[in-house]
């Protein structure tokens, strides 16, 4: 932009008179800086204060709503019952059986009277067997153990992605927010500065081509201003989508620097961490104990079986009553399968090297994600602290702005882009810190440790009082290292 100021016009009128530059300066120094400043920091304050809806509250919401924890709460239940059908197979058997059979014989020999036979059977048995020694069902019954704590860990994973999830789609909300709130601060800022540049060019203190330069600003401004609404409503859909409703009121913004320290601040100990807590490194151990679970249960097919079994039962046979009683141990020893029990030990051989294979990958994948979220997080932890002085430099430029304004040696249009700068500053400074915030969560999901305590813990540093399912509020101090 080019500054109203004219050479061909004297310093004292090349910008406004001296009138309108004191119009200027009373009137529009404390709404442009103050206000606008002020508002884009705290936002207007109405006679009804809308409760806060808070990172924690918003979890709570999506986890009723969430398909994949549903699906991994489902699946627990499932691998459960699993594990209760291969225990049965441990178990005695008890059998009942009960029948009445009605027996009609005619027999008809040449030279004789034709002879019948007639009588009716009818009677019980009870039957009981017990599997003494069968080291099949034994390692089956392992495996189902190892499958439900398989569907608990995914549980816990889909609970942890949630929680991300959650504060990202959040924090993409809050930063559109500000961006619109920005937009619109400049907007007024500049609608204010084309009246007055209008007033002033038809007053002669001011060039045809300041007010079309202020117009010029102001339909890029607008066209701004449609791309930022759009962004703003997709990223409320995508939040809509996440808790199944969308609350009319988000978090504060920081009004305090954001300087939270990592903890441990060493990459080392997140990749120790990570080695030990990571649930998708802990998957894959347990599937490659499974592995080898597969190849013993394999193995154990060429091995006897020994079931007890105990039998009582009554027999009728018109006026004749019989009962009996046995007690056997079945021993079953298989000999020769065709050769399938010794092609599916070399099966589960493969399947478990394979697993290790996906082990060792896991490994490396999963430090390579933690060390790539270390770096995120410290490089947006510097990010913050340059974005912190760089607002400081803004409002200190647009102060010097200001006072070169007064002496008559900046423009107008140098104190709007002053200001502008202040806005874009701000939002900056937000769009740092709620990154550096979201960087941490990832560095706290890509270790295995994140936690919905973490949403708590942002919820102090964006001083917001987390609502309960009664509907109270617990206050909470407002807290930064």
């Amino acid at each position: 932009m080019h500054s109203l100021q004219n050479k061909a016009h004297p310093p004292p009128k090349a910008i406004f008179s001296n009138k309108a530059r004191t119009i200027f300066r009373k009137k529009n120094k404390r709404s442009l800086l103050f206000f606008f400043v002020f508002s884009l920091i705290h936002g207007s304050s109405g006679a009804a204060e809308t409760p806060f809806f808070s990172l924690t509250d918003a979890f709570h919401l999506a986890k009723k709503n969430d398909t994949q924890v549903l699906a991994a709460l489902t699946e627990i239940t499932a691998q459960e019952e699993q594990g209760r059908l291969a225990k049965a197979q441990l178990l005695p058997q008890i059998t009942l059986t009960s029948g009445i059979e009605i027996h009609r014989q005619e027999t008809r020999t040449p030279g004789f009277v034709p002879f019948n036979d007639n009588f009716n059977t009818e009677g019980f048995n009870v039957q009981l067997n017990h599997p003494l020694f069968n080291l099949s069902n034994i390692d089956f019954l392992e495996q189902k153990h190892i499958d439900s704590e398989i569907a608990k860990i995914q549980y816990f994973a889909a609970e942890q992605d949630l929680i991300y999830q959650v504060a990202s789609n959040y924090f993409d909300v809050m930063i559109s927010q500000e961006s619109m709130t920005t937009v619109n601060a400049q907007m007024k800022a500049m609608t204010q500065l084309y009246g007055q540049a209008n007033t002033a060019y038809r007053n002669g203190n001011a060039d045809q081509i300041d007010v079309d330069e202020i117009r010029s600003s102001m339909d890029l401004l607008r066209s701004q201003s449609v791309i930022t609404r759009n962004d703003l409503e997709i990223k409320k859909h995508r939040l809509l989508i996440l808790t199944g409703d969308f609350p009319a009121k988000l978090a504060k913004n920081l009004n305090k620097k954001l300087d939270t320290p990592l903890s441990p601040s060493e990459m080392s100990s997140w990749e120790k961490e990570a080695l030990r807590s990571s649930l998708t490194l802990n998957i894959a151990k347990l599937n490659l104990y499974r592995a080898k679970k597969q190849v013993h249960a394999e193995k154990s097919e060429h091995y006897p079986t020994l079931d007890l079994v105990l039998s009582h039962g009554q027999s009728i046979r018109n006026d004749d009553h019989s009962l009996e009683t046995t007690a056997a141990l079945q021993l079953e020893l298989p000999l020769y399968q065709g050769g399938a029990t010794s092609a599916q030990i070399r099966e589960a051989q493969a399947y478990e090297e394979k697993t290790k294979y996906l082990l060792q990958d896991t490994t490396k994948q999963v430090l390579l994600s933690v060390r790539e979220a270390f770096l995120e997080a410290k490089n947006g932890r510097l990010l913050t602290r340059s974005a912190n002085q760089a607002l400081i430099s803004s409002q200190k430029l647009l102060d010097s702005t200001y006072s070169a304004f007064d002496n008559g040696i900046r423009g107008s249009l140098d104190v709007l882009n002053a200001q502008l700068g202040l806005f874009e500053s701000q939002r900056e400074k937000l769009r740092s810190e709620y990154n550096f915030l979201t960087s941490i969560l990832k560095l706290k999901l890509m270790a295995g440790v994140l936690a919905p305590e973490d949403l708590s813990e942002i919820d102090r540093l964006l001083n917001l009082a987390t609502t309960n399912q009664s509907g109270n509020k617990e206050k909470i101090a407002y807290e930064l290292n």
